[in-house]
């Protein structure tokens, strides 16, 4: 199967798509804020899109254009970080998956790349459900994939890898080669893997207790430099974590299906 972008399609050809079952939306929610120093301000983005495009090959659903914007925090004390307040960022996806089942899509996949939209996307179907009975599957990350997570832990490299797998699925090899470079210049700058912290002691215990808008003091705290960036093991390790969710597609489609009182 393929993954077909709704930006792609006329509008014949969706309405001949959804009576066949192929009633699958996928849709990438990323940010753009800074990840170090050597990593790009769409990191986020290219993951979530690589992974909605993965999913949407193996299932055959339909990929839209990815959410660039959403909460940040102070992240965005750097250059090229953008942000939207949370309240914003839910109210648009909510009105974006109110479009989709008014469209006719039923099997309806958030794939989040973002840290900071943790809370939301745990709150959020609940809410949609609760108001609308609207069900979405939202996916966070690597989707609780163990084989994906220690593939890339084995590799090494974090964040990174995971990111040049994702542009590596997404054919851009110029980045993929921009981003080894721009790794390499930052572990001679800053060493690698630096261990660099929140100062004072009270910084550190707001982070951990939740995205908060928490201050980032050292251009190296979001995501270190790490010599270890494998595009290989990464473009892996995103492909199996596809695989674990085309494969609960259909349960949910059943699932769906089973619900009484859907809109």
């Amino acid at each position: 199967m393929t993954a077909n972008s709704l930006l792609d399609l006329f509008p014949d050809e969706v309405a001949a798509r959804l009576p066949t079952g192929q009633d699958i939306a996928i849709l990438p929610i990323g940010s753009i804020e800074q990840h170090g120093p050597h990593l790009l301000l769409g990191t986020d983005g290219f993951w979530a899109e690589a992974l909605a495009r993965e999913i949407g090959r193996l299932s055959g659903g339909t990929v839209l254009p990815p959410v660039p914007f959403s909460w940040v925090g102070c992240t965005n004390v750097f250059p090229g970080g953008i942000g939207v307040r949370e309240a914003e960022f839910i109210a648009y996806l909510r009105a974006v998956i109110q479009g989709l089942w008014q469209s006719g899509f039923r099997r309806l996949v958030i794939v989040n790349g973002h840290g900071g939209n943790f809370y939301a996307l745990r709150a959020f179907p609940h809410e949609l459900w609760q108001e609308h009975r609207l069900p979405v599957l939202c996916i966070y990350g690597s989707a609780g994939c163990r084989e994906a997570e220690e593939g890339v832990a084995q590799a090494g490299g974090g964040e990174g890898t995971w990111l040049a797998g994702a542009l590596r699925l997404l054919g851009r090899e110029d980045l993929v080669a921009a981003l080894q470079e721009t790794t390499r210049q930052a572990v001679a700058e800053f060493g690698d893997r630096p261990q660099v912290r929140l100062e004072p002691t009270s910084a550190r215990e707001a982070r951990r207790l939740g995205v908060v808008g928490h201050d980032y003091s050292h251009e190296c705290l979001h995501v270190a430099p790490d010599a270890r960036l494998d595009p290989d093991a990464g473009a892996r390790a995103n492909t199996m974590v596809a695989e674990r969710v085309a494969a609960a597609l259909d349960d949910l489609g059943a699932y769906v299906r089973s619900l009484p009182d859907t809109p």
